[in-house]
């Protein structure tokens, strides 16, 4: 059952992704948890989508993993839509835009 929390909108849920972060940077849940002052055991509620962080706990797990909260803590069309707008702006930005 996944919970919902205003936090980010209603219908947010933690994706794969986090997982993911945290294998590939080869942290256990314990270092991410100290790394971002939260317990182990509330860590892995949220990895495994039965709590969510609050805003600050949620953008210091992002920060730590070196991505916006959007990746992990928003649907997958809201957060992808988010990205591709994020991916534009850096192009316009840059001057590689079209």
């Amino acid at each position: 059952m996944k919970l919902q929390n205003d936090t980010f909108g209603g219908d947010a849920v933690v994706r794969s992704a986090l997982l993911a972060a945290r294998k590939k940077s080869g942290l256990t849940q314990r270092e991410v948890a100290e790394a971002v002052r939260i317990s182990r055991c509330f860590y892995s509620l949220i990895e495994n989508e039965a709590r969510m962080p609050s805003a600050p706990v949620a953008f210091r797990i992002a920060q730590l993993f070196g991505q916006p909260a959007e990746r992990f803590f928003l649907p997958a069309n809201v957060s992808d839509g988010i990205m591709a707008v994020d991916a534009g702006a850096a192009e316009d930005a840059s001057g590689d835009a079209a």
